[in-house]
């Protein structure tokens, strides 16, 4: 994570893009809670995450659970 990280903000402070879109919200746990109706929350969909292949080789294979 912290290389990730770091990575990302070298980007930022270049001026590039991370390909990260981030929102921030001031919403109330009220207003959120009002917001997300059982109806809306069955209608959901997930968001599409990115995918990065991984090699299990060396060591590494113990904390990569598709590797066992």
């Amino acid at each position: 994570m912290i290389g990730i990280s770091g990575a990302a903000f070298a980007v930022a402070l270049q001026g590039g893009s991370t390909g990260v879109v981030t929102s921030d919200e001031d919403a109330s746990r009220e207003e959120v809670l009002e917001f997300w109706t059982p109806e809306r929350v069955k209608r959901a969909k997930p968001a599409e995450m990115p995918v990065y292949p991984v090699e299990c080789t060396g060591w590494g294979f113990l904390v990569r659970p598709h590797c066992w």
